[in-house]
């Protein structure tokens, strides 16, 4: 039959005149958009789809043949959306023409007919498969509609309805046991041979272990009104295993009654019992007759056996390497996961080794028990290694009723410890003697303060299994053990095969021999032990210094181009061996530390917080000593006898007393310390009084001398060196001379005064030209550093009349005429001059206007120069 289609009708037309419809009501299409300068117009293409659901069904109708009562019958169909868009759906049972379904009681609230899946949603194209059932009660014809209602669907569209029929037929007999599809599903073995009619019933047992009865009840359920008996046997050309096994094999099957009678509307109850002796599955094919009604229906007894659910919760267990006598516990859990409890017993044969001669070596405790339905059962496997050697037993377990032993690999290493120790000294190997009361010295001999010396001390492990090693260090009567002593590792594994080794270490802080009774205590778990008597002294390195404290006293404030305050560390080695020097002083280790005159000193190991107080009691910040204190020593080594000098620099910053301590390490473990001290102090030199500060010449005349003296007085706390050398070279260009009353050079512009010491300083002026008003600053350098002392003035008068010009160009004049030429005359000097000139020098072919004159300091005269040539 043609495919029955639903919500279809007139569909096309639909869809075709709405797309008219739409194309002549479509909206005219948007006047263009004007973008603004700079901007572009991007499209965006929007696309949208709306229609209605349509789907179809692949029958017009369903039609059931026949089908006994309490028997099913299914028919399938194909629902497919042939639209555009989702198709939800949802099926629905109805009486003819939408009348309502009158149920019976003993259809217990549902109808003849289900259908699966009854609701569901389709994609665009999508099909599903769909499934009607026929279960028919009573003998009657069954008739429905079968409505498919599916949202979305054109106004006008048509229903899809299918027509359901289907008639029921009384069986004379029904058994009430659930269906098998040990046929159907092809879950019979192959080796099962015989061919089995199309209507042959299956009943099948399930055994939970083998030699277990297992019972299964049902019905047999006359559906007449006609009383009749029934009868079983079994197939004759059945031997008992549907052909696979022979017949002299007793039957697992047992059936309760094999013959009897039902009467009409009654049932009976059957028995079957099934006892599996093996764990093949069984067959048996019987014959179920009713001989009233001529009713032969062959009926297939399949049994299985299914293990116990019954497991260890390990396969196998390795104890590993276990040393001889020891003994070590593994618990086993046996599980068990049917809801029966089962007994179980560990066969002693599988784990006894009495015939190796290896004593007992395996223990199962408790050897036998039961375990309870869904639960577990611990068992204690214990492992007692005799002999060195390897051992593997397969513990076997018997579970009643369970086919199968269940078993548990169980393995394990017998070990032996096999331990040496030994002392390396350079080339040599002392083996060291286990057990207490031998004599195993190690001696360090002299070690020098705060210098390491080791001794490497070796456990070998030859033996094949690793073992712990833990050490102990010992004081005789119990007393503390030196803290210049230590062994590391005090705990170490040795692997097998490998050498482990140790470090006993000594460092001494002090001079002095280490107490007796020291002890080193190796012990090897579960084997030797040894014991290590120490000896060893301590020893100060012989380095002499010089010195060991310098006070620089009061110094200067450093600034840069002063001399610098220095003092000389000689570092001899008066040992017999060579030893490394370095002196530790930088920023991280000299610290920052500075105090007030009459306060105190901090030095480098003071607890002073980061400001110190500055002179006037207000708060400075800190300093850096490395910058004070400047140690120019790279590291040396020095051999025995050998010495060197090291230079200590000192370079106040501030107006305080420095103190810092210099540590001097020796071989890099022992270190003395050198103290230094110092104050900064101001460089204070002043003149005697204030109006030394501006020194006057006044205006001489050249060739006059005119001196001035001055006092400068040292009000330092220290000496000071005067040095005016300098300022001598820069006041020669205004003709003044520098000279000092105390000159330490002769002839030299330098001295030194001590504090509280004046000195005279003459400065003369002698000009020998004309020298301009001045005012020059007299600078000294004052122990290298310049200092502008006073200002001196003066001035030296003089007449400084210059001509314009040297000569005068007329260039050729005609005889007899005149050519007239400017020239000046003008007074640079400090006084008036008078001019005249000589006429007679002039003529006759020159003259000048005016001959004579007066011209003032600054001024200018102008002459008019003719020339009248009288002759040729």
């Amino acid at each position: 039959a043609a495919p029955r289609r639903g919500s279809v009708t007139k569909g096309g037309d639909a869809k075709a005149k709405g797309k008219d419809k739409g194309a002549k009501d479509a909206p005219p299409e948007a006047a263009p958009i004007e973008a603004p300068p700079g901007a572009s117009v991007v499209p965006l293409r929007v696309a949208g789809l709306a229609d209605f659901a349509r789907v179809e069904v692949s029958v017009p109708h369903l039609h059931f043949k026949g089908t006994a009562m309490f028997q099913a019958r299914t028919a399938s169909l194909e629902l497919r959306n042939t639209g555009t868009v989702r198709a939800d759906f949802a099926w629905e049972v109805r009486g003819v023409n939408g009348a309502p379904i009158a149920l019976r009681p003993s259809q217990q609230g549902q109808d003849v007919y289900s259908v699966t899946p009854s609701a569901g949603t389709l994609a665009p194209g999508a099909a599903v498969t769909v499934t009607v059932a026929f279960s028919p009660v009573e003998v009657e014809d069954y008739s429905r509609e079968l409505v498919c209602a599916v949202a979305n669907t054109a106004p006008d569209a048509e229903p899809l309805v299918l027509p359901l029929s289907g008639r029921a037929i009384r069986p004379y007999c029904h058994f009430e046991v659930q269906e098998s599809d040990y046929i159907a599903a092809g879950r019979r073995p192959a080796e099962f041979v015989s061919v089995l009619a199309p209507e042959t019933k299956v009943i099948e047992f399930e055994s939970l272990g083998i030699r277990v009865r297992n019972t299964k009840r049902f019905y047999l359920v006359n559906p007449t009104n006609v009383t009749y008996e029934f009868e079983w046997s079994l197939d004759a050309g059945d031997d008992g295993a549907g052909g696979a096994q022979p017949s002299v094999v007793k039957s697992p099957f047992a059936l309760g009654a094999v013959r009897g009678s039902i009467r009409g509307g009654k049932k009976v109850e059957m028995v079957i019992d099934f006892t599996p002796a093996t764990v093949a599955v069984v067959e048996e094919l019987w014959r179920f007759r009713i001989h009233a009604v001529g009713i032969d229906m062959p009926v297939l007894l399949v049994g299985r056996m299914r293990e116990p659910s019954l497991a260890f919760d390990r396969t196998r267990h390795n104890f590993g390497p276990l040393l001889v006598g020891q003994r070590n516990t593994e618990t086993v859990l046996l599980s068990n996961e049917e809801d029966v409890p089962f007994a179980y017993a560990f066969d002693a044969r599988s784990y006894a080794s009495a015939g190796t001669g290896d004593g007992q070596v395996i223990a199962v405790d408790p050897d036998s028990g039961t375990v309870p339905a869904n639960g577990t059962a611990a068992i204690a496997v214990t492992f007692m290694p005799s002999a060195e050697k390897d051992f593997n037993f397969n513990l076997v377990c018997n579970v009643k009723r369970k086919p199968t032993p269940l078993s548990i690999n169980v393995k394990g290493e017998g070990a032996a410890i096999h331990d040496a120790v030994a002392i390396l000294e350079g080339d040599r190997s002392l083996q060291v003697t286990p057990g207490p009361g031998h004599d195993n010295p190690c001696g360090f001999g002299e070690v020098h303060i705060n210098q390491r010396q080791v001794k490497q001390i070796v456990v070998t492990n030859a033996g094949r299994y690793n073992f712990e090693v833990s050490w102990e260090l010992k004081a005789r009567g119990g007393a503390l053990v030196p803290a210049a002593l230590s062994l590391s590792p005090m705990y170490a594994t040795a692997k097998r095969g490998a050498k482990t080794a140790f470090e006993l270490s000594f460092r001494p802080v002090r001079d002095g021999p280490l107490p007796p009774g020291l002890v080193a205590v190796c012990q090897v778990t579960n084997g030797n032990r040894y014991e290590i008597q120490i000896t060893g002294e301590g020893r100060t390195p012989r380095v002499h210094l010089s010195w060991r404290d310098h006070d620089f006293g009061p110094t200067f404030v450093h600034a840069r181009g002063m001399p610098v305050e220095s003092r000389t560390l000689r570092i001899a080695n008066d040992d017999s061996v060579a030893h490394f020097c370095e002196i530790k002083w930088d920023a991280s280790t000299a610290g920052t530390r500075a105090e007030t005159p009459g306060v105190g000193v901090a030095g480098i190991d003071d607890e002073t917080s980061s400001l110190a107080r500055g002179a006037g009691g207000s708060d400075v910040a800190v300093e850096d000593l490395a910058d004070i204190f400047e140690v120019d020593a790279p590291p040396a080594m020095l051999q025995p006898g050998e010495s060197r000098d090291v230079t200590v620099f000192f370079k106040p910053r501030a107006l305080r007393a420095y103190a810092a301590t210099v540590p001097i390490e020796i071989n890099g473990m022992y270190q003395v310390t050198v103290g230094l001290r110092g104050e900064g102090c101001e460089l204070r030199a002043e003149l005697a009084t204030a109006a030394m500060h501006q020194v006057h010449f006044g205006t001489c005349n050249v060739g006059e001398e005119v001196t001035r003296t001055v006092t400068l007085v040292n009000r330092s706390r220290r000496a000071l060196d005067v040095d005016l050398r300098e300022a001598t070279e820069l006041l020669k260009a205004t003709e003044v001379g520098v000279a000092l009353s105390k000159a330490t050079v002769p002839g030299q512009a330098v001295a030194t005064l001590r504090p509280r010491e004046a000195v005279e300083i003459a400065l003369t002026f002698r000009p020998t030209r004309r020298i301009h008003a001045f005012t020059e600053e007299l600078f000294c350098l004052l122990s290298a550093r310049p200092r502008a002392l006073l200002l001196l003035h003066g001035t030296c008068q003089a007449m400084d009349v210059r001509l314009e010009t040297e000569a005068i160009p007329f260039g050729p004049v005609v005889l007899k005429s005149r050519a007239t030429r400017k020239l000046q005359l003008e007074n640079n000097g400090d006084m008036g001059a008078r001019f005249e000139w000589n006429p007679a020098q002039l003529a006759p072919h020159f003259s000048v206007t005016p001959l004579s004159g007066h011209v003032g300091p600054g001024e200018e005269a102008t002459f008019e120069v003719t020339f009248h040539p009288e002759y040729l």
